[in-house]
């Protein structure tokens, strides 16, 4: 029973490493955690806080690049694992 992290940017390149990390660990009885930072803008505006905005749209990105983990992972399963058993959703945060 692993604890994966998979660091992600959201590029096609993190979605094939994402998958390797899933067919390295296989997803019966691990769980993978999907993570993404991003940097905070230095200094205070007086016009504009970003920081809301920047948190929504990693969300937005993270639950997207999750979907798309899922996707590719039940078109991907190896042979003899069941497709819908392959990468289970337990929500758009981690998976």
């Amino acid at each position: 029973m692993a604890h994966v992290l998979i660091p992600t940017d959201f590029s096609p390149n993190a979605l094939n490493a994402a998958l390797y990390a899933l067919e390295l660990y296989g997803a019966e009885g691990n769980t993978f955690t999907v993570l993404h930072c991003y940097m905070m803008p230095n200094g205070e505006s007086t016009m504009w806080n970003i920081t809301d905005q920047l948190a929504k749209a990693s969300l937005e990105d993270l639950s997207a690049f999750t979907t798309s983990l899922r996707e590719a992972a039940r078109r991907e399963a190896p042979a003899g694992v069941e497709k819908r058993a392959w990468l289970p959703a337990r929500g758009d945060q981690c998976i």
